[in-house]
Formats: structure tokens, C-alpha cells, sequence
């Protein structure tokens, strides 16, 4: 996700899922697992559908997070997920 205009949050979330896995707070699996759904908030900071994309976290507002979630939702939708993934995405 390097090089797609999101550097900042590719880092910080890297930078987060590090300090979970070495706190021990977090099981490895749980921590990969998460590593894994940043994909679609990753795919939804750089698609180009009329939202303004988002550069830095500290950018990020309540505005943005409600338009992640009704994303999320037609996203799942589009794609055949049962609610329960849906909810899950947003959760990880």
C-alpha cells in the first residue's frame, strides 16, 4: 500500500499493530488478522468515487468514519458478505 498517496497511515498502522504484538496484550493470529482487514480501509482511502481522500490520520474526522462505514456496508453488499464480515471488517 506504499506509494498509493497513504504512506502516513501505512506506517502508523504499522507502527500500532508492532506495539500490540510486542505488548503481548494481542495473540499473533489476532494482530495478523487485523494486519489483514486494513486492506479495505487501505482500498477505501484510495479509491476515487467523489469522497475525499484522506492523506493523514490526523486528517481523519467523524465525517470520514461514517463515510467508511456506509462504504464498508455497499462494499459488502456489492460483494455477497453476510453482516456479520461486514461488522467484523469495521471492527478489525
Amino acid at each position: 500500500w506504499l506509494d498509493h498517496g497513504i504512506d502516513s497511515w501505512v506506517w502508523a498502522a504499522v507502527a500500532s499493530l508492532k506495539s500490540l504484538l510486542l505488548s503481548g496484550g494481542r495473540e499473533t493470529s489476532t494482530v495478523t488478522w487485523y494486519s489483514n482487514m486494513f486492506r479495505h480501509f487501505f482500498a477505501y482511502l484510495t479509491e476515487r468515487d467523489g469522497m475525499p481522500k484522506i492523506m493523514h490520520p490526523a486528517d481523519f474526522s467523524p465525517l470520514h468514519l461514517e463515510r467508511y462505514i456506509a462504504w464498508l456496508q455497499k462494499r459488502g453488499q456489492q460483494s455477497g458478505w453476510h453482516e456479520e464480515t461486514t461488522r467484523a471488517c469495521f471492527r478489525a
